[in-house]
Order: structure tokens, then C-alpha cells, then sequence
């Protein structure tokens, strides 16, 4: 995925120490939660300390704020968005690929019509113009039609415009951001990784960073959310099933071969939750 691609570009970057000793991973991050105002960093006894600069009395009651305990609680949240079960993520991701080329399939229909219509009034366009030169119509008759078709050709191509950013666009990046969850800590926490790539990683999956009374919070962005909630949901019924599977390879009867089985029909409707008590994967709603 071009994202993914972007970041590993990043990863190579291997400019010269002296040249990147203020390249603060954190830089432009993390915000004040009273003034909005970004975080600024020095180093103080060898590590970096953040502050807000600006004088304002709640600002100014935020003690400084050591780097490592930034770190600490977003490689904490980065933990959160990895799935333990890799095998339903994986199915999850393509399903989105198999909406997303039917999807285009659609669009592609959707847009050589709104094309084949924008033609046609070109076409009313000139043979609107030829009728007014050999003085079929008159003047103020042919301002008041060409007005109303260059109104629909107008709207005809904001609709194709709208159609041609939509339909690959939503899917893709919405793929890229997910591949993202899963990989985003491991490539934080990878001393190779250029701080650019780190920031690049903390853009895509946050909100916002912020620090107030003395404590950091952090917003997930919604598809990072939805994926941080899921696989909590996943963790929970792996566990439960765990637990299960213990007690089932008791019996020499089935020897907890069902369980699995068992799990992924629990976890499908995590992922990609069914309507109602429709099971049918043409009624699942999308992850996002």
C-alpha cells in the first residue's frame, strides 16, 4: 500500500546523527489541553522535557513533562490496535478489497454515464449556438437555455469529480490506515525508523496528544478507534474460548477440534458486525 510504501521510504532515511539531534520524534505532537499551543522540548540533564510556553495561569501549573512517559502511553495505545487473531484481521481486509473492486466496478459504470450525459449537452451546446447564428432562436432565448444547460453541465461534473475521488480513495486508505494498526508499534519502536516515519505513523492513527493537569491523553482517530475496540472484543472471546478449549480436550469425544471453529463464528460479526440476526455477509455493515 502506498502508505505502508511512504513510511518504509522513511525507515531508510539514515541521515547523520549531528544532523538529526533535533529531530524530536515528538515534535509537533503533542499539544496543550488549556491553550491548544504546541508542546515545545528541551533537554535537560540528558533527556527531553516538554513544556507549554505560554503564560497563562492553567498552563503554567503543568509540570515540565519527561519524553519517555509520552512513549511509555502511546506505544501503550499501539499495543491496543493489534488484533490477536491475525487470521480474521486478515479476512477482514479482504473483504474490503472485494467491496472495493465491486465498488469500482459500479463507479466505473456510474461514471461513463454521468460522461455519455455531460456529451450530449456539450452536443445541445453547439447545435444550440448553430440555431442562434442561422437565426432560428432568438437572443434571449438562447442565453436562457445555454444558462440552464451549462448549470447541468456543471452539476454533471461535480457529481464525476465526486465519483472519481470515492470510490478507490475511501477503500484504500482506509486499508492502509488498518495494515497501519498492526504494524505501527513494531515500526515505532524500530531504532531505524526516521522520526519522520514516527510522526507520520502518530498522524494517521491520532487525533490528538494532549497534555493537561499534569497528565497526557490521547484520541484516536475513528478508524484506529474502531480497530482498538475490536480487537479488545477479540481478546476477550479468545480468552473465554481459551479457557474453553481447555475444559473441551477433555473429552476424548471431539478433542476441542470444534472450538476454533466456534471462535471465528464469534469473532466474524466483531469485525464486521451483521444486522440484526442476519447472518448473511450481504447485510454486514462496513467496518467503517
Amino acid at each position: 500500500m502506498q502508505l505502508y510504501t511512504r513510511l518504509q521510504e522513511k525507515l531508510k532515511n539514515t541521515r547523520p546523527a549531528k544532523q538529526r539531534r533535533h529531530d524530536i520524534a515528538l515534535r509537533n505532537v503533542l499539544t496543550c489541553g488549556h491553550c491548544s499551543k504546541t508542546i515545545t522540548w528541551q533537554t535537560q540533564k540528558g533527556h527531553l522535557y516538554g513544556t507549554c510556553q505560554r503564560n497563562l495561569p492553567d498552563c503554567k501549573q503543568n509540570k515540565m513533562l519527561r519524553e519517555e512517559q509520552v512513549h511509555e502511553l502511546l506505544i501503550s495505545t499501539l499495543d491496543q490496535l493489534i488484533s490477536p487473531s491475525q487470521d480474521i484481521f486478515k479476512w477482514i481486509i479482504d473483504r474490503i478489497v472485494d467491496e472495493n473492486n465491486e465498488s469500482n466496478d459500479t463507479a466505473e459504470q456510474l461514471k461513463q454515464n454521468l460522461t455519455q450525459r455531460i456529451s450530449r449537452l456539450e452536443n445541445m451546446l453547439e447545435t444550440l449556438y448553430d440555431d442562434k447564428l442561422a437565426g432560428e432562436i432568438t437572443k434571449e432565448r438562447y442565453k436562457a437555455k445555454k444558462a440552464t444547460i451549462q448549470k447541468q453541465l456543471a452539476d454533471l461534473h461535480d457529481e464525476l469529480g465526486v465519483a472519481d475521488i470515492t470510490t478507490a480513495n475511501k477503500h484504500e486508505d482506509a486499508i492502509d490506515i488498518m495494515e497501519l494498526t498492526q504494524t505501527a508499534k513494531a515500526q515505532y519502536l524500530d531504532s531505524e525508523m526516521g522520526n519522520d516515519a514516527k510522526r507520520t505513523i502518530l498522524t494517521k492513527l491520532f487525533d490528538s496528544v494532549t497534555y493537561a493537569n499534569n497528565s497526557v491523553s490521547v484520541k484516536l482517530s475513528f478508524l484506529a478507534e474502531s480497530i482498538a475496540k475490536r480487537s479488545a472484543e477479540t481478546r476477550q472471546i479468545m480468552e473465554t474460548q481459551k479457557t474453553l478449549n481447555q475444559t473441551t480436550k477433555k473429552d476424548p469425544k471431539n478433542g476441542g477440534q470444534f472450538v476454533k471453529k466456534d471462535e471465528n463464528i464469534s469473532l466474524f460479526p466483531v469485525w464486521q458486525g451483521h444486522v440484526e440476526s442476519n447472518h448473511d455477509l450481504r447485510f454486514w455493515r462496513p467496518l467503517y
